[in-house]
């Protein structure tokens, strides 16, 4: 049975005041819905962008099963794009981090530049009718920073990132307004 064709998991059923029943952490089911929901569709932590300082830097992730490559552009912009080349699925980049000018697939050399763009291809007259724009790595859809913090969604629909954290809780700029009373050495 696919898990399509599965009947819907009552969550609720596996969850007692008392204990939570083991399949919530063995169900190949639930593993997938969890994926699915959260590390698919909404928003994940990816890194800081302090990470990346300057262009061409990058580090590698995960959303979930997916790899990632969170790199800083030439226009100091954050991209995300899975870590998977176009053109046999190879992991482009196995670094955990490091500064690069173009990503080069190590399988056959497909090159890409900061943003996912196809730049070039071994032998290019042995694809008929190639179009190297078709061709770009996968993109996170949603991409965003909240103070530096950067997060990114592989759903191109859902909540947006200022409905997802929901408003603040006092003020994270506040600062105290009298002196300390202790001296401290």
């Amino acid at each position: 049975m696919s898990p399509a064709e599965s009947p819907a998991i009552d969550y609720k059923a596996l969850v007692q005041d008392d204990r939570i029943h083991a399949s919530l952490y063995t169900d190949l089911r639930i593993f997938a819905d969890e994926m699915d929901r959260i590390f698919h569709a909404g928003w994940v932590f990816v890194g800081h962008d302090s990470e990346i300082p300057g262009a061409g830097d990058f580090v590698t992730r995960s959303l979930g099963r997916e790899p990632v490559i969170m790199v800083r552009g030439k226009d100091g912009g954050v991209a995300v794009l899975v870590n998977r080349c176009m053109h046999r699925g190879t992991m482009l980049c196995p670094a955990d981090r490091g500064s690069v000018r173009t990503f080069a697939c190590p399988y056959h050399g497909w090159t890409y530049d900061l943003t996912g763009t196809l730049l070039g291809v071994p032998y290019p007259g042995g694809y008929a009718s190639f179009d190297k724009r078709a061709h770009g790595l996968t993109r996170a859809p949603r991409v965003a920073s909240y103070r530096g913090f950067v997060v990114a969604s592989l759903s191109a629909t859902g909540q947006a990132l200022a409905e997802h954290l929901g408003p603040p809780r006092g003020s994270s700029t506040a600062r105290p307004t009298s002196p300390p009373t202790a001296r401290w050495r």
